[in-house]
């Protein structure tokens, strides 16, 4: 008989299984116990970790002492499986960064409670909470304390000072200056100017002065063009109530009114006085011009009038410098060929309610979601330069609460540079506050981008939500060497006005008293105790203070109390917390 291969070999591989099957079936059944081997108890079975964990009390109930755990509010509030952990296995809780000075208070100073205020209402009654911390070097709002003892800027007039007060600045009177009458009233008065370190004239009137001109400082005679509109201008504070005048001569009216007064009112505060800002006061033919302060009209009063801000101005001069940005100053009410559409944030649009000079400013406002430079962007129209050329860029901006911007340069070779902006060192952005602050900076040897043969300014503004930002006076100014001329003439730039050691330190007290007495009464009720001051002293040098004097790497949210209120800060701090709490 013969068989075929194809259906032999099947029929070989299922007898095969067949068998196999039935060999291991019975296998199966064939268990048996060892009697070399040790029976198990289901105890001695390893127990997974969750198994082991489950077996326990509570971690509070091995403690004799309150048992308390850091955690993150935001874990705590959006992942339930550890927060059950938490309250399961702790008495206090305590939250690692949002309950510090940088996370609650915002640009404006004001106290935001609203995520603590959840994590409160989420946490049982049976736990407390240790506050942490109230003061600290660190996880502070610092542009907003910073921006408290900024220094105040106040504009000065456009056009370059005529009148030399080199005489008054060493304090020599040299240079033409005469102290025509009670001469040895009228002295120089070192560092009790209008800044903490401007110098002052101080002149005192006699017991028995009754004339205007019986206390009198002459300024040299100073070279003017007929017809020509005059300003003078300068800064001025008394001790008492008292009066004086600008006399002048060689002009239309020698003797003007100021405000409808044949005198202006001096008090304890500085105060400006401008004569000729209407271009009523004009140079007559004599060739020179001079001006008068008469002080003597009232008796025993001591007045300082600040040096640095003695100024004459040629209200019809033609400008000196060139303004390569075109309507820098908003003057023209529009923003005509300016780029406003691409990233608008909550709005740009020019406004008089706050400028720095003249009528107009620009006015940015970032979107609730604002989070990127770019989210807020103000582009100039095209700005022509010469390539190679040394260029001067400089602004003035403030906001209605801490603020963070940077300047692009569409165009040029290096279009997002890092800059000193401020003069603090070189950054990829600027902060801001409530204070007028100028940013300058210098663009030397100018370099265009490969076929670019002009430039944009990009006003990127849009790093922090809800922040209102106004712009004034943008300038791009050729770099020019310094011209030889026999006349001095004094760049008219503007007034910077520094907060004495006195002021800061009355300004950042109210601004720790106002942050301990919200926190703390808001929270007296859970809060159950409170890391008042945190890592006070030096690391290296233990028994000195932290300081950030002379350190040029602060972070952004470094803010040193102690430098300002003094070593006590601590003992302020510790009696505001009790006192509130």
């Amino acid at each position: 008989m013969k068989y075929s291969i194809k259906k032999l070999v099947p029929a070989a591989v299922a007898l095969l299984l067949t068998v196999c099957a039935s060999s291991c079936d019975e296998e199966k059944m064939n268990w048996y116990t060892d009697p070399e081997l040790i029976p198990i108890d289901p105890s001695e079975v390893p127990l997974l970790l969750a198994e082991k964990i489950s077996r326990y009390d509570a971690l509070n109930t091995y403690a004799s002492f309150p048992l308390g755990l850091g955690i993150d509010l935001t874990l705590y509030m959006e992942n339930e499986k550890i927060r059950n952990i938490a309250n399961e296995n702790f008495d206090v809780l305590t939250v690692g960064y949002h309950m510090k000075h940088g996370a609650m208070v915002n640009g404006r100073g004001d106290l935001n409670f609203v995520p603590v205020d959840n994590f409160f209402s989420a946490i049982p009654q049976g736990i407390s909470v240790f506050g942490h911390t109230l003061v600290w070097h660190q996880n502070q709002n610092a542009s907003y304390l910073k921006g408290l003892i900024a220094p105040q800027v106040i504009p000065a007039p456009a056009g370059s000072n005529l009148v030399d007060i080199t005489g008054l600045q060493d304090g020599s009177f040299g240079g033409g200056w005469n102290r025509n009458n009670n001469s040895d009233g009228i002295t120089f008065a070192q560092g009790v100017g209008l800044g903490s370190n401007d110098d002052a004239i101080r002149l005192e009137t006699t017991s028995a002065s009754t004339n205007e001109w019986d206390t009198q400082l002459a300024s040299p005679e100073i070279p003017a063009v007929e017809g020509h509109a005059y300003e003078f201008s300068f800064y001025i504070r008394s001790e008492g109530a008292g009066q004086g005048r600008l006399s002048f001569s060689g002009m239309s009216n020698n003797f003007p009114w100021l405000n409808g007064a044949a005198l202006f009112d001096v008090s304890s505060e500085w105060t400006q006085i401008v004569y000729g800002s209407d271009k009523s006061l004009t140079a007559s033919d004599g060739g020179t011009i001079q001006f008068l302060f008469d002080l003597g009209k009232v008796p025993g009063i001591t007045y300082y009038i600040d040096v640095n801000t003695i100024r004459v101005i040629d209200l019809d001069a033609i400008p000196e410098e060139v303004n390569y940005v075109e309507n820098g100053g908003f003057e023209d009410g529009d923003l005509t060929e300016w780029n406003t559409t691409n990233n608008p944030g909550a709005g740009i649009n020019i406004t008089d309610e706050d400028k720095f000079a003249g009528s107009h400013s620009v006015k940015m406002i970032a979107g609730s979601k604002s989070s990127e430079a770019y989210n807020l962007q103000l582009v100039t129209p095209a700005i022509i330069l010469t390539a190679g050329k040394d260029y001067t860029f400089s602004f003035y901006v403030k906001s209605d609460q801490a603020g963070k911007g940077r300047v692009s340069f569409p165009g040029l070779d290096s279009e997002f540079p890092w800059m000193n902006w401020t003069g603090s060192g070189s950054s990829e952005a600027f902060t801001t506050s409530s204070a007028w602050q100028l940013v300058s900076v210098d663009l030397n040897n100018l370099t265009y981008k490969e076929s670019s043969t002009s430039l944009k300014l990009s006003f990127d503004m849009g790093y922090l939500p809800d922040v209102v930002y106004y712009i004034d006076e943008i300038k791009i100014i050729e770099k020019q060497p310094a011209a030889e001329s026999d006349v001095s003439i004094l760049a008219s730039g503007p007034t910077v006005i520094e907060k004495s050691d006195a002021e800061k330190k009355e300004i950042i007290g109210i601004a720790l008293e106002k942050w301990i007495r919200e926190m703390v009464s808001h929270y007296k009720d859970r809060v159950n105790a409170w890391d008042v001051v945190n890592e006070p002293m030096d690391d290296g040098k233990p028994s000195a203070l932290k300081t950030g004097v002379g350190k040029t790497n602060t972070a952004s949210d470094e803010f040193y109390w102690q430098d300002y209120l003094g070593k006590d800060y601590a003992v302020t701090a510790i009696n505001l917390a009790r006192q509130y709490g």
